[in-house]
């Protein structure tokens, strides 16, 4: 990796806190990547919804595993020249690559869930947006994460060490249908012990069960079932 990489350094972001809490303003901004990503989306987001309906009201789990086909072999990673634009851009794909071990997540460090979130699953998902932070010096302990000027990439879909077959990337029409699909149903947060996270019931329950043979999906700990808690980065 060249030199500048060492410089870029990945936060680790959970799909929820995209929302709040990393919003940025117009002075927070470094620069903007420069060559403009072509992917235009296959499918709407209604008609993902009404696939994901279908195959569930008919119980056909073929027509669900085409879903996760079609998705597979519709988005592909950004292109050469956008990811080689320029030394910074490059740098953090280098970087992504290089870090991102979606099957052996503990190589990372510790969490509750241990190596399961991928690892029982047919897929891994890659996020579509990342921030970013250059350090302005070698010393890892000056850089203050909350002050320092962030920007982001839109539109990211790096290419991964794994199997091309195996990789899902999670644009805007994906990630509105499924959390739709999966709906809002949930027991009450401390059900039984108070220590429990709230869960998946109901209809949402059962869609759940479904789609997480495919796709790595965490019901929220505070019971705010349909939204996707997918691993935007970890480095």
């Amino acid at each position: 990796m060249k030199t500048t990489t060492k410089h870029i350094l990945l936060a680790t972001i959970f799909f929820e806190l995209i929302s709040c809490g990393l919003q940025q303003n117009s002075d927070t901004k470094i620069s903007n990547p420069k060559v403009e990503d072509a992917y235009k989306p296959t499918f709407t987001v209604t008609l993902l919804y009404d696939k994901l309906e279908y195959s569930f009201k008919q119980m056909q789990p073929n027509n669900f595993e085409q879903i996760f086909v079609d998705w597979n072999r519709t988005i592909k990673p950004n292109s050469d020249d956008f990811i080689h634009q320029n030394d910074t851009i490059n740098a953090l794909f280098d970087v992504y690559k290089e870090f991102y071990k979606p099957l052996d997540l503990l190589k990372l460090g510790d969490w509750e869930w241990e190596n399961d979130l991928n690892s029982k699953c047919k897929y891994v998902v890659v996020q579509n947006k990342i921030f970013y932070s250059i350090l302005l010096t070698d010393n890892f302990d000056d850089f203050e994460w909350q002050k320092s000027k962030k920007d982001s990439i839109e539109n990211f879909r790096p290419p991964i060490n794994l199997d091309k077959d195996k990789v899902l990337y999670l644009t805007d029409e994906y990630a509105k249908s499924i959390n739709k699909f999966l709906g809002t149903e949930s027991a009450k947060l401390g059900k039984v012990n108070i220590m429990n996270p709230a869960r998946p019931d109901g209809d949402s329950e059962k869609r759940y069960e479904i789609l997480r043979p495919y796709i790595p999906i965490l019901h929220g700990h505070w019971g705010d079932v349909g939204i996707l808690k997918l691993i935007r980065t970890l480095v």
